[in-house]
Formats: structure tokens, C-alpha cells, sequence
């Protein structure tokens, strides 16, 4: 359970999964090595500096530099390591740029939603095909706001702010990477997009939101609410509705852009 001002929840993710957050950072660390054929100190720091997502997060989503700083202190990982490792979708381009990779083949999400029916409350749900080095890991951080009744309960694994979620409004969010489409060093980063959405009041202001950002990672974006559920293709350049045939109540998606 996270509650306090966004450095203090941060804080309390860090101290009470430590010793998890320092497992799956090792363990991530040699995964990069392995893969990203260079120390993995040196290929982080670079993609620290290569990349200026910080401007993009303070606009839109200051409360969680905050809560990362204050993970980054819980755990007693070092900030920028801390920081880096919010970066899932945006280190896979980044590492696939550095070794002339034109496709990534190890992440295949799909999700799906259903808008509400007459027998039936809105759905969605999704996979969530994660590296193998985060099994183990996995985690449920139930959020609650200060001085408000918005509470979150989002899935994750250790160390990381948010992978999917929902939250008592109610909004929920589902993912699924579109690496073929075009990204930004610039742009707000997953993580940070997924839980941004799930600070929105209304459905309808987490539509807007997902509209009006500017977008790190091609990504894929499912968007229930209480009685719909709606799908966007995000790129760096905008986001897109998906709707799958003419009066769909549903939508569904895998990993290749459709519109």
C-alpha cells in the first residue's frame, strides 16, 4: 500500500520490496550486458544522456520524478539507475537503434475490451508478455491519493511505478507495444503514460489525456470505463482510435498498428 505525498509512496515501494528491487535490478543489469553487448553502467548513463524524457514527465505527470526519487531512496539504488529502470518500452528502442534491430521479437501483449452490455458490466483484460527476468517478481501496488478518495490498484513488478492498472472511478488501462511506429527521446514514457491515465477523474479525461501528451514508445492503449472501452494507437506524432469494424462493442489488439 502506497500512500503519502508521491515521495513518500515511492519511498515506501523502495523499503518495503528492497530486496526484490535489488534482485530484479541485477538481474536486469546482466540481462543488458548479455544483450546490449556493452557494460551495463556505461550503456545506462548513455541512455540517460540520450534521451531527455524529464521535461516531458514534469509537464505532465511531476508527482512521479517525485515518487521515483523517493523509490530511489527506499531501495538505495542509485537515482539514475532508479530512473532508467521506469524506462521498459523506451530502453527496448533504444537498445534495438544501438544494434541496428529493426523489429523487437520478444514482446507479444494482446488485449482485448468490452463496452458495457445489457447483461454484462465493461471489460478488458489483457497478457502482459513481460521478459522472463521479471517472473518472480510481480507485485500489486494498491495507490492511495492525499487529500482525495482516488485510490489505484496497479500491476507491476518490483521497482517499476506501474505496467497496467485501474482505478476507482473507474478507469482501467491495458498495453501492448507498437515498436513499428515512430518513438521520441522527448516524449512521455510508458510507464509514466499508464499511470498518468490512471489519475484521470473520468473516462473522458483520460481520453483527452491520452490525446494531448506527446509520446515517448509507439504504444498501444486500451481505455475502460464504466460503460466503454476504447482503443488508440500512440506514436510520437499522435494518437489514433482503433475501432475494429463499424458499431463495435469491443475492441481487441496485438502488436502491429492497424490505423
Amino acid at each position: 500500500v502506497l500512500e503519502g505525498n508521491p515521495r513518500k509512496r515511492g519511498q515506501i515501494h523502495g523499503e518495503s520490496l528492497r530486496a526484490e528491487i535489488k534482485g530484479i535490478v541485477e538481474i536486469w543489469k546482466e540481462s543488458l550486458h548479455q544483450s546490449r553487448q556493452i557494460h551495463p553502467q556505461t550503456y545506462l548513463s548513455g541512455f540517460v544522456e540520450e534521451t531527455n524524457f524529464k521535461p516531458a514527465i514534469q509537464k505532465w505527470t511531476p508527482d512521479l520524478l517525485e515518487e521515483t526519487l523517493g523509490l530511489s531512496e527506499g531501495s538505495g539504488i542509485d537515482f539514475d539507475t532508479m530512473y532508467a529502470f521506469q524506462l521498459m518500452d523506451e530502453e527496448w528502442w533504444y537498445g534495438s537503434q544501438l544494434l541496428m534491430e529493426k523489429k523487437l521479437k520478444e514482446k507479444s501483449c494482446s488485449g482485448i475490451g468490452i463496452s458495457k452490455q445489457k447483461n454484462h458490466p465493461a471489460m478488458q483484460a489483457q497478457n502482459l508478455d513481460l521478459p522472463k527476468i521479471t517472473d518472480g517478481y510481480q507485485t500489486i501496488l494498491r495507490i492511495k491519493h492525499p487529500h482525495s478518495s482516488l485510490e489505484s490498484l496497479v500491476f507491476t513488478f518490483a521497482g517499476l511505478i506501474a505496467a497496467n492498472g485501474m482505478n476507482n472511478r473507474p478507469i482501467a488501462v491495458c498495453v501492448n507495444t507498437l515498436s513499428q511506429l515512430d518513438h521520441s527521446i522527448d516524449g512521455l514514457p510508458v510507464a509514466f503514460v499508464i499511470r498518468g491515465l490512471l489519475e484521470r477523474s473520468t473516462h473522458e479525461d483520460a481520453v483527452d489525456f491520452i490525446q494531448s501528451i506527446k509520446h515517448a514508445s509507439g504504444q498501444n492503449y486500451i481505455i475502460g470505463g464504466q460503460k466503454e472501452v476504447l482503443d488508440f494507437e500512440c506514436s510520437s506524432r499522435s494518437a489514433r482510435k482503433f475501432v475494429p469494424y463499424r458499431g463495435a462493442d469491443r475492441v481487441y489488439h496485438t502488436n502491429h498498428p492497424l490505423v
